[in-house]
C-alpha cells in the first residue's frame, strides 16, 4: 500500500506541473528595465521585442507616451492613422520612427530628444493568438537631462601641426570633464587619421582600464605608448621613437556612461576633438665604399673605407658592421659578419681584420695577410641610433652599401710533370710500375706541398674519346682516396701507390690484366697553407699519358659432351662425359657445370634452364639447383683426366627428360695465388628423352641384356664348349675304363658349371627371362619375341576417368564424384604402386578459367583442403587401391563447373625404389546445380498461411466481442395495443 501511495502522490505532482506550464505560458512583450537615462539632443532608440505568441511570425507594435496618466499615441507599425495630432509633424519629419530589426522586434527611434520627451513609453501588440494569455503590453521610464560633458584641446589653439624627425617624441594633450546631475563615468580615447579612417591608439575605458588599439599592444607594453592623466581633467598621449606610421591627424574621442538597473553599461553621448596634425620625416642615410673593384695579390693587405652621410641633425651615434660573401646577391643572413662596432664604439674582437673610427662619417677596414679564399664581396652596413629620454637607445635608420669586389691573387708555383714507365708487360700477370716525378720547380715556398692523382683511360680504336677514370688520389695531409675504379684491388694489395722521394710518385700493379690496358697519366697538384693553418689547392699539372699494352692472342675453349650408353629407359644409370680443349691459356683449370633444359611442359622450372651440379677449379663438387630429396647423392659429377670429366645420374625418372649440356670456365693463374676467369664455353647438347615407341624400348632392353650376358658367359667358353662336345656322345657301355672316363669328364664339366653359376644366380627373375627371350632374338625376329615375353616387362600403363552417378543435382544435395585408374599391360602389386590425386573445378562451361584446387590426396594418405568461401564443404577419400571420391556436401549454385582430378603414378621397382611417372589428367565432367523451387517455396508458403488463418480468426474474435458486449444498444420496442377487430357490421 505505501508504494501505491507514493505512485500516487508523484502522478498528481507531475499533472499539477504540467497545468501550471500550460497556464504560465502565453504572450510576452519586452522593454528595457527603467529608468533610461539620456542626455538632450541627442537620438535614443528604445528597443521592444514579443516572445511566445501565436500566428504570424511578424508582429505589428504601437507606440505610446505619457508625461502623467494619460497615454498619447505616438507610432505604429500597422495603422498610419494611429498617430495622434501632436506628433504627426514629428513622425512625417522622420524625428520619431520605428525601426524593424526582426519580425518580432522594433526600436522606436527618437532624434534630438528634448526635456519635453521625458516620461513613461508603452510598446503594445495586437493579439493574434487563439487564447487570451500573458502580457500585451510593457512600460519604460526615460529620464532625460542636461548635457554637461565638454571636451577641449590645448590652451594655446585647438590644433596645431607637428613636423617630426624618424625616432623624436610627441605628447599630445585634451581635457574632458561632465557636469552631468547622474553618476557618469568617461571613456576617453586617442585615435590617428592617417586615410579616410581612423584608428584607436589607446584608450581609458569607463571602467578605468587601458586598453591598446590593434597594432599597438607591443608598442604599450614597452612604454612607447601612454596616456596619462593630470590636473584639470586633462589626459595626455605620449609617443617615443615616432616612425612614419605615427605620421596623420590626432584627435580626443569622449564618451559618456552611465550604469543602468539591472548593472549594464550604457553609452549615452560621444564628443570629439582634433588636437594635433602630425608629419614624421624619414631620417636620409647614405652609404658608400670607396672604392669598387680592388684586386690585391696574396700576402698583401686589403684597405676598405666605409663613408655615412646622413641629414640627422642633434645628438646621434652610428654603428657601423662589415660583411663578406662569395655571392653579390647573398642577403645579410647568408654573408659573413667579418667585424662589427656599434653605437658606444665598441668594436668586435679579431687577429687579422681591424675597424677604426677615421672621422665622425668614416670608418676604415683593414685585413692583413689576405688569402686567396678572401676573394669575394664586401660591404658594409650602417645605422643611426638616438637617444631616448629614459636614457636608452633607439635605431632609427639602417642602410646597406652596395658589394665591392676583390679579387686576391694567389702566387702560383711553377713546375713541370714527367711521367715514365719503368716496368711495362709483356704478357698478362706481369707488373706494371710507373714514376710521376716533378721537375724544374721554381718560386716555390716552405707553404707549398704536392701531391698526386693517377688517372686511367681506355684506347679506343678510331677518334672515339673515352672520360678518364680516377685510379686514387691524395688530399692535401698525403691521404690516399681511393677510386671507384679498382677499389677492390688497391684495398687487396693488388695495385700500390708510393711516394718515393720528396719529388717522386709510383703506381705499380702486381698483376697486369687485359682490362689495365690503355692510357695512364698523373696530375700532380699544389697545395699553399693559408693563416688558419689549412691547405688550399692553388695550381694543377698534367703529365703527358703513357700507353701500356702488349699483343695477345684470343683465348678459344672447346667443349664436346659424349653420351656413354646409346639406350637406356628409366631407373637406369645416365652417363656423360665432357672432353675440355684450349688454346692461347697458360697452365688452365676448368670449373664445370652441369644443366638441363626441360621441356616448356615441366611446371617445377618454367624458366627452363636447371643448375644442377658444378665442379670448382679447385675440384669442390657443389650440388646448384637440385632439389629432389630422395636422391640427393643420385648425382655425381668427377674428374676423370685434367680436361676430361664425366657425369652420372642414377635411377633416372621420366621428369628427368631433357636436354644436357656442359658449362665450362677457363681459369688461368692471376696474382696473389688467385685464379682469374679467362674464358668460359658451352659443349653440344644430350638429350634424355623417354618418350619412344614400344618397339624401341624393346630394343634397348634387349640390347642391354645381350651385352650384359655376352659379358659374363665369356669367363668359361673354352672349358664349357670342350667338354659339352666331348659329352654330346651317349654313355658307353661294355668296357669298363671307357665308362669310367666319361664318368669323369660328366663330373668336370659339372664342377665347370657350379663355378660359373654364381654370376647368373647373380641375375634376377626378370633378367632371367629375357635371357631367353634375348637368345631367340639372336636366332629369330624382335617383333614377335616382344609380343610373347618382351612387351610384359616394359611395365603398366596407366589411365584415368571421371564419372558420377549424377552429374545434375539441387542445391543442398551431395555430389559424389569418382576418380578412376585403370592400368594396362604387366600387372601390379597394390603395394607396388601409389598415387597423388588432385581435385580441380573450372568454374565455366567453356573450359577458359583458372582451375581451382579443391582437395588433394597424396600417397602418404594425406588429405589438403583448400579455403572456400561458401557454406558447402568438400571431403576426399580413398575407396578402392584404384578408385577415388570427391564429395561437396551442401551445393551451392557456385559449386558448378567442369571437375577432373590429376593423378601421378608412383611405381615401385625391382630393387624398392620409388619412381614417379607422368601426371595424367582425366577428362573433365560438368557438375550441374539445380534450384529446388518446391523446397525454396515451401517454407514461406507455409508461414503465410499460417500467418493469415491466425490474422482472420483473431479479426473475429475481435469483431464478436465487440458486438457481444462494446458496441450493444437495448432497443425499446414499442408497446402495441391488443385489440381485435371489429367486423364490418358492428361499424
Amino acid at each position: 500500500m505505501g508504494h501505491r501511495g507514493e505512485r500516487a502522490s508523484c502522478l498528481l505532482l507531475l499533472l499539477f506541473v504540467l497545468l501550471l506550464l500550460a497556464f504560465c505560458r502565453g504572450r510576452i512583450v519586452r522593454v528595457p528595465q527603467g529608468p533610461l537615462i539620456r542626455v538632450v539632443g541627442t537620438e535614443v532608440a528604445i528597443p521592444c521585442s514579443v516572445s511566445d505568441y501565436d500566428g504570424p511570425s511578424e508582429q505589428n507594435f504601437d507606440w505610446e507616451f505619457s508625461r502623467d496618466t494619460d497615454f498619447v499615441r505616438i507610432v505604429s507599425t500597422w495603422d498610419s492613422t494611429f498617430t495622434s495630432e501632436e506628433y504627426q509633424k514629428r513622425v512625417g519629419r522622420g524625428d520619431i520612427k520605428l525601426r524593424r530589426s526582426s519580425n518580432d522586434a522594433v526600436e522606436l527611434v527618437i532624434r534630438n530628444i528634448q526635456p519635453a520627451d521625458q516620461g513613461r513609453y508603452k510598446c503594445s501588440t495586437p493579439s493574434t493568438d487563439a487564447t487570451v494569455q500573458g502580457n500585451y503590453d510593457a512600460e519604460v521610464q526615460v529620464k532625460v537631462i542636461s548635457d554637461g560633458l565638454s571636451v577641449s584641446g590645448s590652451k594655446a589653439r585647438s590644433s596645431a601641426s607637428l613636423r617630426l624627425s624618424e625616432g623624436d617624441s610627441f605628447k599630445l594633450r585634451c581635457s574632458a570633464s561632465t557636469s552631468s546631475p547622474e553618476h557618469t563615468h568617461l571613456h576617453v580615447t586617442w585615435q590617428v587619421r592617417s586615410g579616410s579612417s581612423w584608428r584607436d591608439i589607446l584608450s581609458l575605458t569607463h571602467e578605468g582600464k587601458f586598453q591598446p588599439g590593434p597594432g599597438y599592444e607591443e608598442r604599450y607594453r614597452s612604454g612607447d605608448v601612454r596616456l596619462d592623466t593630470g590636473a584639470n581633467d586633462t589626459y595626455g598621449l605620449s609617443v617615443s621613437q615616432a616612425s612614419s606610421v605615427d605620421g596623420g591627424a590626432y584627435r580626443c574621442l569622449v564618451s559618456e556612461w552611465v550604469r543602468g538597473v539591472d548593472g549594464s553599461w550604457q553609452k549615452i553621448q560621444e564628443k570629439s576633438v582634433e588636437i594635433a596634425t602630425v608629419s614624421i620625416q624619414r631620417t636620409a642615410l647614405d652609404v658608400v665604399i670607396s672604392t669598387s673593384n680592388v684586386s690585391v695579390t696574396e700576402r698583401d693587405s686589403l684597405d676598405l673605407t666605409c663613408n655615412i652621410t646622413t641629414d640627422r641633425s642633434g645628438i646621434f651615434q652610428a654603428e657601423v658592421m662589415w660583411y663578406f660573401s662569395v655571392s653579390p646577391d647573398d642577403t645579410l643572413s647568408d654573408a659573413q659578419l667579418l667585424l662589427s662596432m656599434d653605437h658606444d664604439s665598441v668594436v668586435s674582437d679579431s687577429t687579422l681584420i681591424s675597424l677604426s673610427h677615421v672621422d665622425r662619417n668614416s670608418y676604415r677596414l683593414l685585413v692583413r695577410d689576405v688569402d686567396v679564399e678572401d676573394s669575394g664581396y664586401y660591404f658594409c652596413e650602417a645605422a643611426i641610433w638616438v637617444p631616448l629620454h629614459n636614457g636608452s637607445w633607439h635605431k632609427v635608420v639602417e642602410r646597406t652599401s652596395a658589394p665591392v669586389s676583390v679579387v686576391v691573387t694567389a702566387l702560383e708555383p711553377d713546375y713541370d710533370v714527367f711521367l715514365n714507365a719503368s716496368k711495362t708487360p709483356k704478357f698478362s700477370d706481369d707488373p706494371t710500375e710507373l714514376n710521376c716525378r716533378i721537375t724544374n720547380v721554381q718560386d716555390t715556398e716552405a707553404n707549398i706541398r704536392f701531391t698526386v692523382s693517377w688517372y686511367y683511360r681506355q684506347r679506343l680504336p678510331g677518334d672515339d674519346v673515352v672520360a678518364e677514370e680516377l685510379l686514387a688520389s691524395m688530399d692535401a695531409d698525403w691521404t690516399l682516396l681511393p677510386g671507384d675504379r679498382g677499389r677492390e684491388r688497391i684495398q687487396n694489395g693488388e695495385i700500390i701507390f708510393s711516394k718515393k722521394s720528396a719529388d717522386t710518385f709510383s703506381l705499380r700493379i702486381q698483376w697486369t690484366s687485359e682490362s689495365d690496358r690503355g692510357d695512364y697519366f698523373c696530375v700532380i697538384s699544389a697545395w699553399s697553407r693559408h693563416r688558419n693553418n689549412s691547405w688550399v689547392k692553388s695550381k694543377d699539372v698534367t703529365s703527358a699519358p703513357v700507353n701500356i699494352f702488349w699483343a695477345t692472342q684470343d683465348y678459344t675453349l672447346t667443349v664436346e659432351a659424349v653420351k656413354l650408353k646409346p639406350f637406356f629407359v628409366a631407373g637406369h644409370t645416365f652417363e656423360m662425359t665432357c672432353k675440355v680443349s684450349s688454346k692461347n691459356i697458360k697452365t688452365p683449370r676448368y670449373s664445370v657445370l652441369i644443366t638441363a633444359e626441360k621441356p616448356l611442359t615441366d611446371q617445377s622450372n618454367p624458366n627452363g634452364t636447371t643448375r644442377i651440379i658444378s665442379l670448382s677449379q679447385d675440384s669442390v663438387v657443389r650440388l646448384e639447383d637440385w632439389t629432389d630429396q630422395a636422391r640427393v647423392d643420385g648425382v655425381v659429377l668427377e674428374k676423370v683426366q685434367e680436361n676430361e670429366f664425366r657425369y652420372r645420374m642414377y635411377q633416372t625418372q621420366i621428369s628427368d627428360a631433357g636436354l644436357y649440356r656442359c658449362v665450362v670456365t677457363a681459369w688461368s693463374p692471376g696474382g696473389g695465388g688467385m685464379w682469374r676467369e679467362a674464358v668460359n664455353g658451352l659443349s653440344n647438347p644430350i638429350q634424355i628423352d623417354f618418350q619412344t615407341s614400344v618397339f624401341q624400348n624393346s630394343l634397348m632392353v634387349f640390347f642391354d641384356i645381350i651385352t650384359t650376358l655376352q659379358l659374363k658367359e665369356l669367363l668359361y667358353p673354352w672349358a664349357l664348349r670342350h667338354l659339352q662336345k666331348k659329352l654330346s656322345v651317349a654313355e658307353p657301355e661294355g668296357k669298363p675304363t671307357e665308362k669310367i672316363k666319361w664318368l669323369k669328364m660328366k663330373k668336370k664339366l659339372q664342377k665347370t658349371e657350379m663355378a660359373a653359376s654364381p654370376y647368373f644366380r647373380a641375375l634376377s627373375l626378370k633378367e632371367r627371362i629375357l635371357q631367353k627371350c634375348a637368345r631367340k632374338v639372336l636366332d629369330s625376329e624382335v617383333k614377335p619375341v616382344m609380343n610373347n615375353c618382351g612387351y610384359s616387362f616394359l611395365g603398366p600403363v596407366f589411365n584415368v576417368s571421371v564419372h558420377s552417378d549424377s552429374p545434375t543435382i539441387y542445391q543442398g544435395e551431395v555430389a559424389d564424384l569418382l576418380c578412376i585408374i585403370t592400368m594396362e599391360g604387366m600387372p601390379l602389386e597394390p603395394d607396388d604402386m601409389s598415387f597423388d590425386v588432385s581435385w580441380f573445378a573450372v568454374r565455366s562451361f567453356a573450359l577458359d578459367r583458372e582451375p581451382v584446387l579443391l582437395a588433394s590426396l597424396d600417397r602418404r594418405g594425406i588429405v589438403t583442403q583448400s579455403r572456400r568461401n561458401g557454406s558447402s564443404d568438400v571431403s576426399m577419400e580413398r575407396i578402392s587401391p584404384l578408385e577415388f571420391r570427391l564429395r561437396v556436401h551442401g551445393c551451392e549454385d557456385h559449386d558448378f563447373g567442369n571437375h577432373y582430378c590429376l593423378v601421378t603414378p608412383w611405381v615401385r621397382s625391382a630393387t624398392g625404389v620409388w619412381q614417379r611417372e607422368p601426371d595424367i589428367k582425366a577428362k573433365p565432367l560438368f557438375l550441374s546445380v539445380k534450384m529446388d523451387v518446391l523446397n525454396a517455396f515451401k517454407y514461406p508458403l507455409l508461414i503465410g498461411i499460417g500467418l493469415a488463418t491466425a490474422i482472420g480468426l483473431l479479426s473475429c474474435l475481435i469483431g464478436y466481442c465487440s458486438s457481444r458486449w462494446c458496441c450493444k444498444k437495448e432497443v425499446q420496442e414499442t408497446r402495441r395495443e391488443r385489440r381485435r377487430l371489429m367486423s364490418m357490421e358492428m361499424d
